[in-house]
């Protein structure tokens, strides 16, 4: 696994709404991914103050041709450095249905070799009154 794969990415947002999780990912080789080196990317949302904070609270649907770009992205949404991202997914609201809470957003990227990596978001949800 990458380095850069194992890195955890923490965010900031409102109950009820959506997150978009960007990463600039490199597959196990050290490569940067692209749409033709992901076979699938499973998505897994659990609430670590829930009882039961193994179960995903959400398990919403990644498309690799959505959410995988083959040249690096730049612009306002990433502001880690020039060189920019090659992942973007958002995470419907309905992921992060209670306030207070820290949600942590788990992806599994299978490459086409069937190799995995994963990249885990931490998304902190502050409460809505009219929620």
């Amino acid at each position: 696994m990458s380095d850069e794969a194992s890195k955890l990415v923490y965010g900031d947002g409102w109950e009820d709404t959506p997150a978009t999780c960007l990463g600039q990912l490199r597959n196990n080789s050290g490569q940067y991914i692209t749409q033709a080196s992901l076979d699938s990317i499973s998505c897994k949302v659990f609430d670590e103050k829930s009882d039961t904070p193994d179960t995903p609270v959400a398990t919403p649907t990644v498309i690799v041709a959505d959410c995988v770009f083959d040249t690096l992205q730049t612009g306002e949404m990433w502001t880690k450095d020039s060189v920019g991202y090659n992942f973007a997914h958002e995470v419907p609201g309905a992921s992060f249905p209670l306030g207070d809470r820290s949600y942590r957003i788990e992806y599994v990227f299978t490459q086409t070799d069937t190799k995995t990596f994963a990249r885990v978001f931490w998304h902190r949800v502050k409460s809505l009154r009219g929620s």
